[in-house]
């Protein structure tokens, strides 16, 4: 691990733009330009300067005799446009901020030393000297950016975190000079350009562009009108955005790959949400943020564990009374299943069970007792194969009515292992039998083979007496009707002549009958 010196010496510029006191006003901001490299506009989208830490001056130092006597920033310059007083012939020590805010390196001070006292100052450049006053250098958020990599502490934060939601922001048609007066009356370093537009019938502020103080710097240099130019005519285009679900991590790589110190938020509708900037990166690094951060946690991880032994102790108390009450019911279950299965097997109907796809699931011993098949043989196989020489014809019917009224009951004709036809009694009904909502069927067959062949004896003999009865009456009926022809036919051969032989052939045939 690096030591503490080594650390902030990581984020110290050690080549920042050095003035004299005397050095005109007009020369300082020419060479605060000429050395800037990071503007919204430069590069074009994916595009990644070959070198990120070239020379990016956002102020100047002012050194006499060695040692520091003031700064002048990009702020200053938009303050001195704002209101009126910059003044080409004027010399830097005339306009420069003083006196300076600097840090004093020692072998006790860190990282954190130089963020914090920025943020209690609320200032963006740190001139750092050593105990002799010798300026060594300056921090400025970027240099701490590029110095640090807190990758994983970047990639847990989000930028809805740490933006600003309240941006100075302005329409297209403004006047730069009225945008550098934004600018110092809010103490902001960028103004983003919006327009007004309608989405889901709610009115929203989409960002086109963004003005900077550097922006403001390189338009007075040239010599523009401020008052006559407009935001629209110079402002950063397009912007680059993220949004607020972003990652800090995505946020300080963007910021790498396109030179810039700040990025506009929008939502997935293109919505001005807010802005991200450097400075708002740095506050995740925060120390006391992060021992409070830290603090936090572990009250957090102690309760949580003082919660869960609690919890895990409540948990095993009512699982071990949930054990003990499952395994009594488990023993009274089974013992109930063996009332039940002795039950089965003392009836005298063949029970079974079949699943779904009718194979046999249970089979009693009534079952082996009518069919001739143990339960080993029968349980596994296909009922339908089993049991019936052809495909059932009425197991549709069957199907139709377990489900449409709950149960069936008729006469089937089945076989048994010896071959023999038998007839049975019938009955199904249908029985859920696992959690993913398929059922099995109970089917209770009773031996009905016997009855059937007394009542078809019954019935033969029924026909029988039927058939003899029937003919008694006909015959009744046809002696009734000949009787009186036979008792003619005795006083006919008193009115047939004896030589009329064919006559009394015809009477004897008449008299045999």
């Amino acid at each position: 691990m690096e030591s503490p010196r080594l650390a902030l010496m990581q984020a110290i510029n050690a080549a920042p733009l050095v003035v004299e006191p005397a050095t005109p006003l007009a020369e300082v901001v020419a060479l605060m330009n000429r050395s800037w490299q990071d503007r919204c506009d430069v590069l074009e989208p994916g595009a990644i300067a070959a070198d990120s830490r070239l020379a990016q001056h956002s102020c100047a130092l002012v050194v006499a005799d060695g040692s520091l006597v003031g700064i002048f920033t990009e702020r200053d310059v938009v303050r001195l446009i704002a209101t009126g007083g910059l003044l080409n012939k004027a010399a830097i020590a005339e306009v420069m901020t003083q006196p300076v805010i600097s840090l004093i390196v020692t072998d006790t001070q860190d990282i954190f030393a130089a963020l914090r006292l920025m943020r209690e100052h609320r200032i963006r450049h740190l001139p750092i000297v050593d105990t002799c006053d010798r300026l060594l250098g300056i921090v400025t958020p970027r240099s701490v950016r590029q110095g640090l990599e807190p990758t994983d502490l970047l990639k847990l934060r989000r930028v809805k975190d740490v933006m600003s939601s309240e941006v100075i922001q302005a329409p297209p048609t403004s006047s730069v000079m009225a945008l550098a007066q934004l600018m110092t009356q809010h103490r902001v370093s960028c103004v983003v350009i919006t327009e007004a537009t309608q989405a889901e019938g709610a009115a929203l502020a989409r960002p086109l562009g963004i003005i900077t103080e550097r922006d403001i710097l390189q338009f007075r240099l040239l010599e523009f009108n401020l008052d006559q130019l407009q935001a629209k005519a110079v402002m950063s285009a397009p912007l680059f955005l993220v949004s607020p679900e972003d990652s800090l991590w995505t946020v300080h790589y963007q910021m790498q790959q396109h030179l810039t110190r700040r990025l506009v938020v929008a939502s997935s509708q293109g919505a001005l949400q807010g802005i991200v900037t450097q400075t708002h990166i740095l506050q995740v690094l925060d120390p006391l943020e992060m021992y409070g951060v830290l603090e936090l946690l572990q009250r957090k991880v102690t309760e949580l564990e003082a919660r869960n032994i609690q919890l895990l102790q409540q948990c095993t108390t009512q699982l071990e009374h949930e054990i003990e009450a499952k395994e009594s019911e488990r023993r009274q279950a089974e013992q109930k299943i063996r009332e039940q299965a002795m039950l089965l097997d003392v009836t005298t109907d063949a029970i079974l069970v079949r699943d779904c796809n009718q194979i046999i699931l249970f089979w009693n011993r009534g079952a082996e007792r009518l069919y001739g098949w143990t339960a080993a043989e029968a349980v596994g196989q296909n009922a339908n194969q089993l049991l019936y020489r052809e495909p059932l014809p009425k197991f549709e019917a069957i199907q139709t009515a377990l489900y449409q009224a709950g149960q069936w009951q008729g006469e089937l004709y089945q076989v048994t292992k010896a071959g023999r036809n038998i007839v049975v009694e019938s009955r199904w009904s249908p029985m859920p039998d696992d959690s993913e909502g398929s059922q099995s069927t109970l089917v209770v067959n009773t031996d009905i083979t016997e009855k059937k062949q007394l009542e078809q004896q019954f019935l033969r003999a029924q026909r029988l007496e039927s058939i003899g009865t029937l003919a008694g009456g006909i015959a009744h009926d046809l002696n009734n009707i000949l009787t009186p022809v036979l008792g003619v036919a005795n006083l006919l051969p008193m009115h047939i002549r004896k030589d009329n032989r064919q006559a009394l052939h015809l009477l004897r045939m008449l008299q045999s009958r």
